[in-house]
């Protein structure tokens, strides 16, 4: 009697086991909802004025490249054996750098001792006259936490197209900067200038062979000519 109730209790058991787990996977599909037959994704064309401003923004140039050589000065007090002094400001070593700045926002380069701040200002298209400020900050603590304004310098020219997107300023820019006391402060050059052209006076000489057998030979060229 007690073998017949214990198999009775364990198909009872079975059978809410299963009954459960249909319940279950019911609700899980309830849950997940119908399936869309339409699996394949729509493209929707982005608006004619979207287009333009992306054709826009890819026409103008990224970058440009930006020529600088910052030469600051020191202050040399030299005393002379009757007591007076003489103060001389003496060029320091020129620290060289080439700034690879956006076009349309503002740049930080930290030069040495130096922050420069490039702030564009003009930009014209199609003739593709460029103007951008270059602000200088000195720097000062352990790890440059404290900055002075030295000044800004205002470079001009025309961009030059170069690879990757990346153009360069021709023009240039030479300007010193003082103290409030009227000393020389730092030496600023910025920007670059155009490779020379080569003369053309050049090329008819170096198109006769005549005249360069000539010249190697020592004898003149009409000379020469006087053979014939």
């Amino acid at each position: 009697m007690s073998t017949f109730r214990f198999c009775f209790f364990e198909v009872m058991l079975i059978l809410i086991a299963f009954v459960g787990t249909g319940q279950v996977k019911a609700q899980e599909a309830t849950s997940m909802g119908p399936v869309s037959d339409d699996l394949k994704s729509r493209w929707t064309p982005p608006p004619v004025d979207r287009v333009k401003v992306v054709n826009s923004q890819l026409n103008a140039p990224a970058k440009v490249r930006i020529g600088l050589r910052l030469t600051p000065f020191k202050k040399v007090v030299t005393r002379h054996p009757d007591g007076s002094t003489e103060t001389q400001y003496v060029a320091a070593e020129a620290l060289r750098h080439t700034l690879r700045a956006r076009l349309n926002q503002a740049n930080h380069f930290y030069v040495g001792e130096w922050h420069v701040v490039t702030a564009p200002v003009k930009w014209v298209q199609k003739t593709r006259h460029y103007e951008v400020q270059l602000q200088l900050n000195r720097r000062y603590g352990a790890f440059g936490q404290l900055e002075e304004n030295a000044g800004s310098v205002l470079l001009s020219g025309v961009l030059e197209e170069q690879d990757d997107h990346v153009h360069v300023l021709i023009g240039a820019v030479r300007q010193r900067l003082r103290d409030k006391f009227g000393n020389p402060y730092l030496d600023v050059v910025a920007g670059s200038q155009a490779a020379p052209q080569p003369s053309a006076q050049a090329a008819p000489a170096a198109a006769s062979p005549h005249k360069a057998a000539s010249a190697q030979m020592g004898t003149p060229a009409t000379a020469g000519q006087g053979r014939f």
